[in-house]
């Protein structure tokens, strides 16, 4: 009888466990099963746009993709008093376990993974959607997100890879290719001739996809003319020269109206010339492709270790200068210097004056002021409050801002903001396309 009771409890028990267990297979309330995700146009956007902000990553173009080649490829000399700020890569102390190159490798693969999940899905949107006009766009879309994952594979390429010989390329090893997000791959290194053609074939797919029209300047998603510029660049990587000759001369010859080296010699503003402008507010004639930054978005702080006002406001304290190789890559007739160089004295105890990396000072409309504080500008020197904010909303800027909500605009022909609004998408999708970046320092960090 006892034994009896002994089982029952125990049964009783077992039943109560597995009731509990199961209680923790449950998804929250407001969770989607990714396998029950993207079935609808509206969600086919809003995986394009999770798309272009994970490329916002700290890791990437605001952050160490951008900084670490520069430090590491004796560009600059460390400063005496500096924080150590990615001191291991200025000394060439580096492992392939430094968190700083694992967070490259990992934010690249988390964007080519939402590629491959956007792509997975896609063709069951397209066959459900029964609007002409949204199956067009959803085309264009796809295109994007081909463009979007060859950038991401060239930047693995050129960060974890050797540099391309075609004679050695096929026996080299090139980046782990993953194609699919539902279906499992071997983690196998492909060579770095096929890495190089699997590029080149998701820029064949995003070609052919994304209509020439969209093309103007300032763009914060991807368009035929930033496939075609990313081409152009991908056949430089590969040494040939007849390709990447075709594909610039697109777009410096056929799209000449579109696209122009901003002016440095011409002022827009007092303290701006159309140069001087396009660094310091992100927004210029010969920008092809942009990172669509706003207020609220986060990303890395990109100029920090070149100036480091924010210690007190008053001065500078960077942890890293120019080094003299490489200001003397620019002669006296250049006139870029002064739009990426300021002399001034720094705020360290021993007085070093010398030229500051500027250009990557920030966008003055989301640069943050201290309360009742000031911002020290390398051209005026402290900038206080109420002259930071006077300037803030420059023609430019109001293009900008109409692009991001999706408003057309007509303003004044001598304006920069008329090519800029003219075919601008209903749609605020953020992206950006990377400064163009030797071979040398496009080789800086290494797995």
């Amino acid at each position: 009888m006892n034994m009896l009771r002994n089982i029952k409890f125990y049964l009783s028990a077992l039943a109560i466990l597995v009731g509990a267990t199961s209680c923790l297979d449950k998804y929250p309330g407001s969770s989607i099963p990714e396998k029950e995700a993207m079935r609808t146009f509206a969600d086919a956007e809003q995986t394009l746009t999770g798309i272009y902000a994970s490329l916002k990553s700290n890791a990437l173009y605001s952050g160490y993709l951008t900084l670490l080649p520069d430090i590491q490829a004796d560009l600059v000399y460390a400063v005496e008093g500096n924080t150590n700020t990615y001191g291991s890569f200025w000394r060439w102390d580096i492992r392939p376990t430094d968190l700083q190159l694992e967070a490259v490798y990992a934010a690249l693969y988390k964007v080519i993974g939402n590629c491959n999940f956007y792509l997975d899905r896609i063709d069951e949107v397209v066959a459900n959607e029964i609007s002409d006009t949204n199956i067009e766009k959803l085309e264009q879309y796809t295109g994007e997100v081909y463009a979007v994952r060859a950038l991401c594979y060239t930047e693995l390429l050129k960060t974890f890879c050797k540099a391309y010989e075609p004679d050695t390329a096929q026996s080299e090893l090139g980046v782990v290719l993953r194609t699919k997000y539902f279906t499992p791959e071997a983690a196998r290194r492909a060579s770095l001739y096929d890495s190089y053609q699997f590029v080149l074939d998701d820029l064949a797919e995003a070609e052919k996809r994304l209509d020439k029209e969209n093309d103007a300047y300032g763009n914060v998603y991807m368009t035929s003319a930033s496939a075609e510029a990313l081409h152009a660049r991908v056949a430089l990587y590969m040494q040939d020269w007849d390709t990447a000759i075709e594909y610039s001369s697109t777009l410096i010859d056929e799209k000449k109206a579109t696209f122009q080296l901003s002016d440095a010699k011409t002022n827009y503003t007092s303290d701006y010339t159309y140069f001087d402008y396009m660094w310091a507010y992100d927004l210029g004639y010969e920008v092809i492709w942009r990172i669509g930054f706003t207020d609220t978005s986060y990303g890395g702080a990109l100029g920090t270790v070149f100036l480091n006002f924010n210690k007190d406001y008053t001065y500078f304290y960077p942890d890293y200068v120019p080094g003299q190789a490489a200001l003397d890559l620019y002669d006296d007739a250049d006139l870029r210097y002064s739009g990426y160089f300021y002399q001034t004295e720094t705020g360290y105890a021993h007085g070093l004056s010398w030229p500051l990396l500027v250009k990557y000072y920030g966008n003055r409309n989301l640069i943050a002021v201290p309360p009742g504080g000031a911002v020290p500008d390398p051209r005026r020197g402290l900038l206080p409050k109420e002259r930071f904010f006077e300037g803030r909303q420059r023609p430019l800027d109001a293009a900008q801002d109409a692009l991001q909500i999706g408003r057309y605009d007509q303003r004044h022909e001598g304006q920069l903001v008329a090519d800029h609004l003219r075919r601008a998408p209903a749609r605020t999708l953020h992206g950006g396309f990377p400064p163009a970046r030797p071979q040398t320092l496009a080789q800086g960090l290494r797995a």
